[in-house]
């Protein structure tokens, strides 16, 4: 899976690491985008503007991201989130007025995450792509 993110984004390859911040995975909505990346053409395809960059991301480890429940005391409950992709292609003369793209995946959660849950989830999305570095360097 491929996510775009924008040139702009806080992202720092100081000592040749690169550390992303959570913030790469903003969505209003808790539902990150990411590209099916054998659905593309090729990964200029992926990008909104030519300075983006695009991280790697592996459906199968996003799958197994553990992500517990809390109680209203902010203590475990002993069951996490199902976290998963699920293709979800945006139409041609979409409601949003988007661009078309088949491709387009969603990364969710059952039940649904709530903002600080959704955090979390962004911080485990930002070290596996840490891991797997970007596909394409924003310039």
């Amino acid at each position: 899976m491929i996510r775009r993110v924008p040139a702009e984004s806080s992202y720092d390859n100081a000592g040749g690491d690169l550390r992303l911040s959570s913030t790469a995975f903003n969505d209003a909505q808790f539902q990150p985008s990411v590209d099916r990346r054998n659905m593309r053409a090729s990964t200029d395809a992926c990008k909104q503007r030519p300075t983006d960059g695009l991280l790697l991301l592996i459906a199968d480890e996003v799958r197994k991201i553990l992500l517990p429940q809390m109680n209203n005391k902010g203590k475990p409950t002993g069951i996490h989130y199902q976290i998963d992709v699920i293709h979800r292609p945006v139409e041609l003369d979409n409601p949003q007025r988007l661009p078309e793209n088949p491709a387009h995946s969603q990364i969710e959660s059952t039940p649904d995450l709530n903002g600080s849950r959704f955090n979390k989830l962004k911080e485990a999305l930002a070290r596996l792509a840490e891991k797997h570095g970007w596909l394409v360097k924003p310039s």
